[in-house]
């Protein structure tokens, strides 16, 4: 049986805009706070004021383009928001381990 977050963390892996942003920790702890809380919509309003400012702007950016799509995409984290928390707050850790299967 295939894990669906292991599949959300691979794909996300192979984006090169998350593969080449680097992310402030502080940055991916708030969009995780704001996302368990609030949701898709309210993070996505987030990140675009936070594209509004230059020092979160690629961050913001990359997020709200090549993130949320992905995350969007699983049920699992529709369902429970604390995952899409986690895999936020863990983006410039997971970029860097392999993906592929095991």
């Amino acid at each position: 049986m295939n894990d669906p977050i292991e599949d959300v963390l691979n794909e996300l892996r192979r984006k090169p805009g998350v593969q080449q942003c680097h992310f402030a920790r502080s940055f991916l702890n708030n969009v995780g706070e704001v996302f368990e809380r609030e949701g898709f919509a309210t993070t996505e309003l987030f990140l675009r004021d936070k594209m509004e400012q230059d020092a979160t702007r690629r961050q913001a950016r990359v997020l709200l383009e090549d993130v949320m799509p992905v995350l969007k995409s699983c049920e699992r984290i529709r369902l429970n928001r604390a995952i899409g928390r986690l895999v936020i707050k863990s983006l410039d850790t997971i970029k860097g381990t392999g993906g592929g299967k095991r």
